[in-house]
């Protein structure tokens, strides 16, 4: 019995992250894949908020997205981490165990963005294979300080199931089997987006948690091109990372 089976069977959600890490890294392939099918047993407390210290850089979590992206002729996969930093940092990358980067502030094909206000903005390419289940190091480095880093366990993708379109204008939830009950339950979103316009804000959006919509409510907009997505989106947190994977129905929209 491993440390981490130790841990689960004796309640203490302290030791639970130090010894999946410990098992992990023991691990021969086929081991590592029943860890990643155990990573839900993580959130028991407070959905992982207490899993590893607070980031004092994070105002007031950074958010870490693991995007399952279908359109009608494509399905592509993106991992994009967000937030508000009280200093622009000097380093900030995501790192699978075995020393391969995931994302990395100094990428040339899609370098970090900044805002006035401190807000940024780090993603992958849209890619046809998806991440990497696993065990991940998240590095960051401050002005004039020295590299932290934290653990991070990034589970599959959602299935594809979770979300299907039912025609052109409709869609069908199939969840994926629940989180534990300290985390929110999922969210159903849906936006929509001017194509004419220069920043990609929606210019309608909602949010669904209980009542949830299988269909676009009547919209009156302008004549144009839009782009129109609905997500669902399963959240929980580690540390002071919010963690959301989503799969999301996206497709051109001519009203």
């Amino acid at each position: 019995m491993t440390r981490f089976h130790q841990a689960v069977l004796e309640g203490r959600v302290d030791a639970l992250l130090p010894a999946w890490v410990e098992a992990w890294q023991a691990g021969n392939a086929d081991w590592q894949q029943q860890l990643i099918a155990a990573w839900p047993l993580l959130l028991q407390q407070e959905c992982g908020k207490t899993l590893a210290p607070a980031i004092t850089m994070a105002n007031p979590v950074w958010t870490l997205e693991l995007d399952r992206i279908r359109e009608p002729l494509m399905q592509r996969y993106r991992v994009r981490l967000h937030g508000v930093s009280r200093q622009r940092l000097t380093q900030l990358q995501l790192i699978r165990q075995d020393g391969a980067v995931l994302l990395d502030q100094q990428s040339k094909a899609t370098p970090i963005q900044w805002t006035a206000n401190g807000e940024f903005d780090l993603a992958t390419p849209d890619e046809p294979l998806p991440w990497r289940a696993g065990l991940y190091r998240l590095v960051w480095k401050a002005p004039g300080g020295t590299p932290q880093q934290q653990w991070l366990i990034l589970p599959p993708a959602l299935p594809e199931g979770v979300l299907r379109n039912t025609g052109e204008e409709g869609w069908q939830i199939a969840p994926a089997p629940p989180l534990p009950p300290s985390c929110p339950v999922p969210e159903l979103r849906m936006a929509i987006y001017d194509l004419g316009r220069k920043n990609w804000l929606p210019v309608w959006h909602e949010a669904h948690e209980q009542v949830l919509p299988q269909s676009f409510p009547p919209l009156t907009l302008p004549r144009g091109r839009y782009w129109r997505t609905v997500s669902w989106v399963e959240r929980s947190q580690q540390g002071s990372i919010r963690l959301e994977r989503q799969v999301r129905l996206s497709a051109l929209w001519l009203p």
